[in-house]
């Protein structure tokens, strides 16, 4: 789950569904506004997508963990991502790398942060 500094109100879903820029890419769409705090975000996951609510929870969960672990890298704005077809990966890793080139190809991402599996800067043996 996200920090509630980084969740999006739902007040604030409606408005940048309304008036923010859109990006597709794969089975995600991210609807975004620039924003002056930190980054905060909503994952919408539709009925239409599996009529079983823990599958769209298990999908949601991936996104948001995805979003989670990218936050320190991703400018201010305030974004939703809607997912409009099922995802057909099941890791969090997999996810991350749909995140991360929606958020580049948004030109969201602060570019001083290398993407790695690496959270540390270490190799691994």
């Amino acid at each position: 789950m996200l920090p509630h500094l980084h969740r999006l109100a739902a007040q604030r879903i409606r408005e940048v569904l309304r008036t923010g820029r859109r990006i597709i890419l794969g089975p995600l769409q991210l609807c975004y506004k620039s924003a002056a705090r930190a980054p905060a975000f909503s994952v919408v996951v539709p009925g239409r997508i599996d009529k079983r609510a823990t599958a769209r929870n298990r999908q949601r969960r991936l996104i948001q963990e995805s979003l989670r672990l990218l936050l320190p890298r991703i400018k201010p704005i305030e974004g939703v991502f809607l997912l409009v077809r099922p995802l057909t990966v099941d890791s969090t890793e997999e996810v991350k790398t749909m995140v991360v080139e929606l958020l580049r190809k948004a030109g969201v991402m602060r570019e001083e942060y290398p993407i790695s599996n690496d959270q540390h800067g270490m190799k691994s043996l």
